[in-house]
């Protein structure tokens, strides 16, 4: 089970908190089986901002994030 996922680009968000920096070994598997599957893995840290998660699932992706963010 994963965090979220878009099957349309094949791309997985995994959510990481302060728990997984006990887990980066598994993790590091696990984002290994599912690039083997097709899928590109974005691993996002719980106190990163928005427009940076959605920066780096964009870029993931091929598109880039353009503008500024709305006040």
């Amino acid at each position: 089970i994963v965090d979220f996922a878009a099957s349309s680009v094949r791309v997985v968000v995994e959510v990481d908190g302060g728990y997984h920096a006990e887990r980066s070994e598994a993790d590091a598997k696990r984002d290994a089986r599912l690039a083997r599957a097709g899928w590109r893995v974005v691993r996002v840290g719980s106190e990163e901002g928005v427009e940076e998660v959605v920066a780096r699932i964009a870029a993931a992706i091929g598109l880039s994030v353009a503008g500024e963010p709305r006040q």
